[in-house]
């Protein structure tokens, strides 16, 4: 009997190891929340739920066919076993059957390994997936459509900031020449000294669609084109950043030259900037172990501090009643 119940506990065992070690399809809102949590900005997460969904169909267990040098693509995002995972790759440190469990951790952090790696070559991260330009290179939103994403539980040690897309500003006017030109477009700055200068963001980005359709080669997509502020939202520090402007000329039709004479009035991209700044693991562990593991030590604390006041309380109440119970018992 004894042997049969050892039997029974080493199956039981098994099965729960296998339950904690084996891959599972997620659903795309899961995948959204964990990578939320996981600390991928706000602004990325659609496009990379995309990338899940074509590379592995939100299965964080799957293995690809062999590729033509051999190598096998793994887990959610299918990273390469010839270059990221072990054996024999090490460039994320970690073994391929790590990538291969139902906690997309480690899948994420390996993911945002090659994201870096492309991005320092090619300045788009995302090219490192083949799945991206056909499927995902455009406005992702649908992805991650009817999805409720909370950021409120955030760990900055494993970057989960809150972030926070900066507003546009209010609409103005040019100015420049002649009457008002009503400008319905994002800007941070009008006509400055009668010169029609306006900033906004890149690709007209959340401008109005007169200003999209009227210049060509325009992709306006709020993964690339969008400011963002990341913030630890329990001190409000900033973890990361983006500041993207376009400078535009406006250009208005003259009827004395015969070239621009039909010229439509509408804004003509200059150039755009991209500033991104974001804090380093060391200065993320710096913040958690000097700051946040404090206010968890505080807080356990004062839970502390409370179980002992209601225990003290209790303990006078209880000496109170056996006191005054003596005194009934002998009166003399």
């Amino acid at each position: 009997m004894r042997r049969s119940l050892n039997v029974v506990h080493l199956a039981l065992w098994a099965v729960a190891l296998s339950a904690t070690t084996l891959g599972r399809v997620m659903d795309h809102c899961d995948v959204a929340s964990t990578l939320l949590r996981l600390g991928v900005p706000r602004n990325q997460v659609s496009t990379w739920v995309c990338i899940a969904k074509w590379e592995s169909s939100y299965n964080t267990g799957a293995v690809g066919p062999p590729n033509t040098d051999g190598s096998r693509d793994h887990g959610l995002f299918q990273i390469n076993d010839r270059y990221w995972c072990s054996p024999p790759g090490t460039g994320c440190g970690v073994s391929c059957k790590s990538l291969e469990t139902d906690d997309i951790g480690p899948q994420w952090r390996c993911a945002k390994r090659v994201y870096k790696a492309t991005q320092h070559q090619s300045g788009n991260g995302f090219t490192a997936w083949t799945t991206y330009r056909p499927h995902c290179a455009g406005d992702t939103s649908s992805y991650v459509a009817g999805c409720r994403l909370s950021t409120s539980d955030v760990d900055v040690q494993s970057h989960h900031p809150l972030a926070l897309a900066l507003p546009a500003p209010a609409y103005g006017q040019l100015t420049a020449f002649g009457p008002p030109v009503p400008f319905q477009y994002p800007c941070a700055s009008l006509v400055v000294s009668a010169v029609p200068v306006v900033l906004g963001f890149p690709h007209f980005y959340r401008a109005s669609s007169r200003y999209q359709n009227a210049v060509g080669g325009l992709s306006p997509h709020q993964d690339k084109h969008e400011s963002f502020v990341a913030l630890e939202p329990t001190t409000g520090i900033p973890i990361k950043g983006a500041k993207r402007i376009q400078i535009n000329f406006q250009v208005k039709g003259t009827p004395a030259m015969t070239m621009t004479k039909n010229a439509p009035d509408t804004l003509m991209p200059f150039l755009w900037l991209d500033e991104q700044v974001e804090l380093a693991d060391e200065q993320l562990s710096m913040i958690k172990d000097t700051l946040l593991k404090m206010l968890k030590i505080f807080n356990i604390v004062n839970w502390v501090l409370i179980a002992v006041g209601s225990l003290m309380v209790f303990v006078g109440c209880l000496m109170s009643f056996l006191s005054a119970r003596r005194e009934r018992s002998h009166p003399d």
